[in-house]
């Protein structure tokens, strides 16, 4: 009871503290919220790492909207300020339209043109909303580096370990990196900020000129921010998934009332890869595990076999996703590129010899649209058929193949862990000897 105490009170520690979900939508009731929050719990137990990625494209576009409010010189703009605006804390209230969230980059556009102002009190209020206060945060803290400090004087006194153990100090060293960047995001907010502007939705929308006219996907202001890059259509190619399965709480809006917890801005490359290396060592500790005791010779086989798919999976996605969405269109372009120098090459060598220049006639396309097939949807489930949430067939499919694989291999750790507990080593029981560490003690 001990180890299964001091095992799942951290876990959930760990995964609560990476709860930090983006503001409500006005039609969302409590057992809406409350299921929400639950559902994202067992997302965060399967896969810690998809809340690193959002809370990284999400801090550095906080950190970005600083930058930018003090260069626009916009009133006293912190990093609570724009963590609550990308979480959707503003709504912005049109004179003839409905209700919507905008982001930070969308606020300071409508402020410079003078639609909507800023309250003076906003940080106060936004202060009085957060649920999570230090306290709570340092008791997190606190209890993951009591288990740490455990288990590696466990480790250097020779004492076995469990699985659950193992898998505990993966989710500590899953959460510390979630827990640092969104440090300055509020918890629990419900109620946003609404900001009212006289103006109508039209006006704001002929001041974005041209590319105000193009269909929206979220909201009429996409146009100000949106750049789509893969994490955002892979997770947007999921969500829709999931609300075609009826496995969502709420059904789609459009405009949308809420911003997803788990999208993120563009992140870097240089970055991104940074933290897929960070997040193999979250899969590296599972092969820690190689050699433990396991009940039986079949399971310490499964386990190896599920750490080393599991460990895999991370490194696949991260190459279908290089080659998928970089290298291929690199190696594309290139080859586009020299095609055309080849075919100038021959438009100039026919116009040296007949004296003009002629031109290969291009075939109209005079078939009638293919009705939708599985594949096409793959590609694109959008409702609307946004030409910019297109996901490309070479990375649509590993995805949900790579996905399916992980999900199993974390469900197998995950029962391992369990199933372990019926026949346990003799020193898995017994209590670490601190003293030793401690001369004066020790004698």
């Amino acid at each position: 009871m001990d180890i299964l105490w001091g095992c799942g009170s951290t876990i959930v520690l760990c995964c609560w503290s990476m709860l930090l979900l983006n503001v409500p939508g006005p039609q969302d009731t409590f057992w809406i919220q409350l299921r929400r929050k639950s559902s994202i719990f067992v997302f965060m137990l399967i896969a810690p790492e998809v809340a690193a990625i959002s809370a990284m494209g999400q801090y550095l576009s906080a950190h970005q909207s600083v930058k930018d409010f003090t260069v626009a010189k916009i009133g006293d703009w912190s990093l609570q300020h724009a963590f609550f605006a990308e979480m959707g804390g503003f709504v912005l209230q049109p004179r003839d339209w409905v209700s919507f969230p905008i982001t930070a980059k969308q606020l300071l556009w409508l402020v410079q043109r003078g639609y909507v102002t800023i309250p003076p009190a906003v940080l106060g209020r936004i202060k009085d909303r957060n649920k999570a206060d230090a306290m709570a945060r340092t008791i997190v803290a606190i209890q993951a580096t009591w288990f740490s400090a455990n288990f590696l004087t466990r480790l250097a006194q020779g004492l076995d370990i469990t699985l659950l153990e193992l898998t505990t100090v993966a989710y500590v060293y899953a959460s510390l990196a979630t827990v640092f960047l969104w440090r300055h995001k509020p918890a629990d907010v419900r109620v946003p900020e609404v900001l009212t502007t006289d103006a109508s939705m039209a006006e704001i929308l002929l001041a974005g000129g041209d590319d105000a006219r193009e269909p929206y996907s979220n909201t009429p202001l996409d146009f100000i921010d949106r750049k789509e890059w893969f994490w955002s259509l892979y997770w947007q190619h999921t969500r829709r998934l999931f609300q075609y399965l009826n496995m969502l709480s709420t059904p789609p809006t459009r405009p949308i009332d809420r911003f997803s917890t788990f999208i993120a801005p563009n992140v870097p490359p240089w970055i991104f890869h940074t933290g897929a290396l960070y997040y193999f060592g979250f899969a590296s500790i599972f092969l820690a595990g190689w050699n433990l005791n396991l009940p039986t010779q079949s399971e310490q086989v499964l386990w190896r076999v599920a750490t080393v798919i599991h460990f895999a999976c991370l490194v696949a996605g991260e190459v279908v996703a290089e080659v998928a969405f970089n290298i291929w269109p690199y190696l594309c372009e290139r080859r586009s590129r020299r095609i055309s120098v080849n075919e100038t090459g021959d438009g100039l060598a026919n116009q040296t010899s007949s004296g003009s220049y002629a031109r290969k006639p291009k075939l109209l396309n005079t078939t009638r649209p293919q009705p939708r097939t599985i594949w096409d949807w793959m590609r694109n489930n959008s409702e609307a058929q946004d030409p910019r949430a297109r996901l490309p067939l070479k990375a649509a499919l590993p995805c949900y193949l790579i996905g399916l694989l992980y999900i199993i291999v974390r469900m197998i750790i995950l029962v391992e862990d369990l199933v372990e507990f019926r026949s346990l080593p003799a020193s898995c029981f017994d209590t670490p000897k601190w003293q030793q560490f401690v001369p004066h003690l020790g004698r």
